[in-house]
């Protein structure tokens, strides 16, 4: 019942506890199962598309998501979007040539536990690139701190200047794992991995208590890998930064605190990330 009214009354995502995602639902998404027909398979995005990418930090690798998103569409909960590339990369530098590859307009990338190979990668596309946080009892979806917000010298979590997202993480998944409920609004490519499915299932909605003794729901992964499924949310959060996504929407902000872009010969851009180790495959 409050499904219900959460998804039909008030429009907005909500899952019970228990919940989680299936493999119908997943196998519904590789095959692009909309109510208002197939989406079109792509492999690669074009340089029209409105791309982002998500990174979640592992234990020795980089787990990301690339997702190309509809341009027809602009409200914030219905509006499609095709996850066209997952990656398991071990060197940061990696990160560069998929950002050129694709054409990243905006990535988020899972701060912790390395902040400073993070704060790195952002130096080097700062135009593209937010550092992500789930603190505990944000209100809002997102809270986005830009580097002209902190302009005085103000720091924030990890002493971060600007640059960084924070975002409600049970409320992220809420409308990440919408999108695999009808009407369907999201499409996983063909090939999806082994792993990555694994990934996105090891999640499921648990009752807890907050700091404050307060009754909350949250997403756990019962001691299961769920790196690609983060790499997912990032993705869908960086899509609040591209296009038109309608009301509400913070505005982004940047400043000129952090010096251009600098793309060196050695990161290997020219690099297709389609060998075994990179590209999602098998995974």
């Amino acid at each position: 019942k409050m499904r219900v009214f959460f998804n039909s009354k008030l429009a907005l995502p909500w899952a019970a506890i228990g919940e989680q995602l299936t493999d119908v639902q997943i196998d519904a998404a590789r095959r692009g199962d909309a109510e208002d027909g197939p989406y079109e398979q792509r492999g690669e995005s074009d340089d029209k598309a409105l791309v982002t990418m998500g990174v979640d930090q592992g234990p020795r690798c980089l787990h990301v998501n690339v997702a190309e998103w509809d341009r027809a569409s602009i409200d914030s909960v219905t509006r499609r979007r095709r996850d066209i590339a997952f990656y398991k990369v071990t060197e940061w530098s990696d990160l560069d040539g998929i950002m050129q590859q694709h054409n990243v307009s905006c990535c988020v990338v899972d701060v912790l536990p390395e902040t400073r190979n993070a704060r790195n990668f952002q130096a080097r596309w700062p135009d593209q690139v937010w550092l992500a946080l789930y603190p505990e009892g944000l209100r809002d979806l997102v809270k986005w701190i830009g580097f002209a917000a902190n302009e005085h010298g103000a720091t924030g979590p990890l002493g971060l200047s600007g640059g960084y997202v924070q975002i409600n993480r049970t409320e992220a998944f809420d409308r990440l794992f919408a999108r695999f409920e009808p009407p369907l609004t999201i499409r996983l490519p063909e090939d999806l991995g082994e792993e990555a499915r694994a990934h996105l299932k090891a999640l499921s909605v648990v009752e807890g208590t907050d700091r404050w003794g307060q009754v909350v729901r949250r997403y756990e992964n019962g001691r299961r890998p769920d790196h690609y499924a983060h790499a997912m949310l990032y993705s869908e959060i960086a899509g609040l930064q591209v296009g038109e996504i309608g009301p509400g929407e913070a505005p982004r902000e940047r400043g000129e605190t952090v010096a251009p872009a600098t793309i060196h010969d050695d990161v290997g851009l020219d690099q297709e990330f389609d060998t075994i180790g990179h590209r999602i495959t098998g995974v």
